[in-house]
């Protein structure tokens, strides 16, 4: 009996330390043929991953080990590549073997569809959210939104007028934040919150409480990471005992915001058939799922109030967090390069000058230079630092690279922003880089918004947006540099990038 006892513990053992251990380490290297930093027991690479920060860790790495290398978070293998025929195989040629993100969001929420939303839905409900999702960011729509947009943007030239040359600092990336969150209530639910008059407002806090949370460099994170990379079950055992942390509480509310509106909008759809607002709730509520069967198409059926909810979710979150941070990029640039701040003005001069009737909408369309400037801006600081995918069946990639099945795929995207191999000077700020025509790079060197069918859904309403409020801005006013303006800033790494001590800027009227 002991005997027997005493094979199984040995045999138990033997088997956690293969799995945990050694085939990780040193079976799935070998397969895969990459070099790397030498993974520690349990951690994999994680501690130096917390301790040096997302950014500095691969930048380390890569220098080190070349433009496709392996690391561990745990026991998870992943691959980061700044190689560009392996990036265009994945995000496009073999997309549907890489049509997965990977993620392990923190535990925010105790429905974890409500966390991955469309960003990190996986699979055919990835598929269905984003064939119902396309036609709400079409060109007929975006028009629609345009004249919402453009009265945030007057109530934002307000704010800074009355701030211009009092000689103080402000914060740009907070304002940019209630400006974005305003033009999301107002475009995706029809609500005149004056988020840009209350600095306090529950939703922006909610949205940038939730972000804080998922940074790189986190060590709570890491762990977090680290542990579930061994024990994949753990997340859904802790999902059910989910402490209620700040950053819960904050998802939480975001949670029960979106069912309120969701239950207002109805109750609206009940007693009114006409005037309802046609916003992208009610496209939401009224969206169908379609199957294509030959040149036809079958209706499915409108959407769940889950669906709905996460729909709605992704949309508040992706859309303020990734224009506020463009434009504050943008602002803190502009103002560290006057010469191509007073470019942008005279171009903006001219433009109205022989167009005087052109509306915000038409200049923010037409005018190339705003459009390179900001261009530039996305290149320096990319809305999201990386992006990644999960490869479901191995394959080959390239010519020497075959990716195995469950094996993660990294791309650094701010590092290949700043590739020397693929950018001259990759440093400085050149929006001649962007000037219509011959491009100045090579494809797949250039993904603020990703690539492939799997590329940001809100990618046009974002530059809109961006690009508006930027020639209302410029049109009349500077930013410059102060003694508060931090340089270089020190970046929040996560799902998107932040600044993390906000940036403060002068403003001076012209």
């Amino acid at each position: 009996m002991l005997v027997t006892l005493f094979v199984l513990i040995c045999s138990f053992v033997g088997w956690l330390c293969y799995t945990h251990y050694y085939k990780p380490y040193y079976v799935i290297k070998k397969a895969l043929r990459l070099s790397g930093p030498q993974p520690s027991l349990y951690y994999g690479s994680c501690k130096e991953v917390a301790t040096l920060g997302y950014l500095e860790s691969r930048r380390k790495w890569a220098s080190k080990y070349g433009t496709t290398f392996l690391y561990y978070l745990g026991i998870k293998p992943v691959v980061v590549t700044q190689d560009l025929e392996v990036i265009r195989s994945v995000m496009v040629k073999n997309f549907d073997r890489f049509i997965n993100r990977v993620y392990t969001p923190p535990l925010l929420s105790k429905d974890e569809k409500n966390v991955r939303g469309l960003l990190f839905a996986r699979g055919e409900e990835w598929r269905r959210m984003r064939r119902v999702l396309t036609p709400m960011f079409s060109s007929k729509k975006l028009r629609m939104m345009v004249p919402l947009i453009q009265e945030s943007c007057e109530r934002l030239n307000e704010k800074i007028s009355t701030a211009s040359n009092s000689g103080e600092s402000v914060d740009m990336w907070k304002w940019f934040g209630l400006f974005t969150m305003e033009v999301i209530l107002a475009t995706a639910f029809s609500r005149d919150a004056g988020t840009q008059n209350c600095s306090d407002n529950p939703l922006t806090k909610a949205a940038a409480s939730v972000f804080k949370t998922t940074s790189f460099g986190n060590e709570a994170l890491e762990k977090l990471l680290t542990m579930l990379s061994h024990f994949p079950w753990m997340e859904q055992v802790l999902r059910k005992f989910i402490i209620r942390s700040q950053a819960a509480r904050s998802f939480n509310y975001l949670e029960n915001t979106a069912l309120k509106l969701i239950e207002d909008r109805r109750r609206s759809m009940s007693t009114a058939v006409d005037n309802l607002p046609q916003d992208l709730l009610q496209l939401l509520l009224e969206a169908h799922d379609e199957d294509e069967i030959g040149t036809e198409t079958r209706s499915r059926g409108c959407l769940s109030n889950e669906e709905v909810v996460r729909a709605i979710i992704t949309i508040l979150l992706a859309g303020y967090e990734t224009t506020s941070n463009a434009l504050g990029y943008t602002a803190y640039l502009l103002a560290l390069n006057p010469a191509i701040q007073d470019k942008l003005t005279r171009e903006i001069h001219d433009y109205y000058g022989a167009n005087p009737d052109a509306s915000l909408y038409d200049a923010a369309e037409n005018i190339d230079y705003v459009t390179m400037v900001l261009s530039e801006s996305l290149r320096l600081f990319p809305p999201a630092p990386r992006t990644n995918r999960e490869c479901n069946q191995t394959c080959v990639v390239s010519d020497n690279l075959v990716i195995l099945k469950g094996v993660d795929v990294n791309i650094p995207i701010f590092l290949l922003h700043r590739n020397p191999n693929y950018w001259l000077n990759p440093e400085k700020f050149d929006p001649e880089r962007f000037r219509p025509g011959e491009p100045s790079y090579p494809p797949f060197a250039y993904l603020p918004f990703g690539e492939g069918p799997r590329n940001c859904i809100g990618k046009r309403l974002a530059l809109l947006e961006a690009k508006m409020a930027l020639v209302s801005i410029i049109k009349d006013f500077h930013f410059k540099r102060t003694t508060d303006t931090e340089i270089p800033l020190d970046l929040r790494v996560g799902v998107t990038m932040s600044p993390k001590s906000g940036i403060y800027l002068n403003i001076v009227s012209i």
